[in-house]
């Protein structure tokens, strides 16, 4: 299991990182990464979900 929290103790607007905690062979560890891009396209569940319901997704 990976549990994300986004630090705030950093300058964020530098170099914003990501860190991970995981808990592997009994040891919690921890990592920082790049963020990922937000993507372009909008098929978010709420999105899709909506587009079903009004029209069934037959285009």
């Amino acid at each position: 299991m990976k549990v994300i929290h986004v630090g705030t103790d950093r300058d964020e607007a530098e170099a914003p990182l990501i860190q991970e905690l995981w808990f592997e062979d009994g040891t919690c560890r921890t990592s920082w990464r790049a963020p990922r891009p937000i993507p372009e396209d909008d098929d978010f569940f709420e999105n899709v979900w909506r587009s079903y319901r009004e029209t069934g997704n037959i285009d």
